[in-house]
């Protein structure tokens, strides 16, 4: 069973004999979502060590878009964060922070929907596949955004991972704590301090902290619900 992630279908276009509609701007959520989709479609039936791997490449290509994207909106003097194009005068340290706002944000959007889905379902079997794929991709990308020297959006995925397996289900807090387990080899393999990410790096200086959303209104019934 795949996970929908609710994306909102395109608006239909409208036929024209004079003008041609613009295609719609691409967006750090619509990357993101677009690559976790195809990785747990393509990757499901893959055996652990091999979904890894695949992780670890699928993280690098989304990564390089965002790059791309983001160098695309500095030279034309967009903002990454507005959809409808507005010039605005963002400085790098503002489009760094959206950035990683918007990567922390959709990659929990993805957290909540694979929850929903598990709590949803009767049997392990129907979407155990497709939640493995997606929590890898989640963790190999959480843990290896080079520009996130905070560790912000790493540690937005591990606090939410923490909250799931504080709830009374059995299958939830089994599978958040098979993605915290990731997380942490992941920071491992990296070389990332994964003690200072845990604690929020409590250790010396203050932190910047992206503003990371709430669960949407689907998860929130999964918590409720648990």
């Amino acid at each position: 069973m795949a996970v929908s992630f609710a994306t909102a279908p395109p608006a239909a276009s409208t036929p024209s004999s004079s003008t041609t509609e613009p295609p719609p701007k691409t967006t750090v959520p619509a990357i993101i979502l677009s690559h976790v989709d195809a990785f747990q479609r393509n990757h499901a039936a893959d055996a652990p060590n091999s979904k890894a791997s695949s992780a670890h490449r699928a993280a690098a290509a989304i990564r390089d878009e965002i790059s791309q994207l983001a160098l695309a909106s500095s030279l034309e003097g967009l903002s990454v964060h507005d959809e409808n194009n507005d010039h605005r005068d963002d400085t790098e340290e503002e489009r760094a922070e959206m950035i990683q706002t918007q990567i922390a944000n959709t990659l929990l959007r993805c957290m909540d929907s694979a929850m929903l889905t598990i709590f949803n379902s009767a049997s392990k079997t129907s979407w155990a596949d497709s939640i493995s794929s997606i929590f890898h991709l989640v963790a190999s990308l959480a843990c290896s955004c080079k520009n996130d020297e905070e560790g912000v959006i790493c540690k937005a995925v591990i606090d939410r991972a923490i909250q799931y397996s504080l709830v009374e289900k059995d299958v939830i807090r089994a599978e958040s704590c098979e993605l915290l387990g990731m997380c942490i080899g992941h920071l491992a393999e990296g070389s990332k301090a994964a003690v200072s990410i845990l604690k929020g790096k409590k250790s010396g200086g203050k932190v910047k902290k992206a503003v990371v959303s709430s669960p949407p209104s689907d998860s929130k019934k999964v918590k409720e619900s648990l």
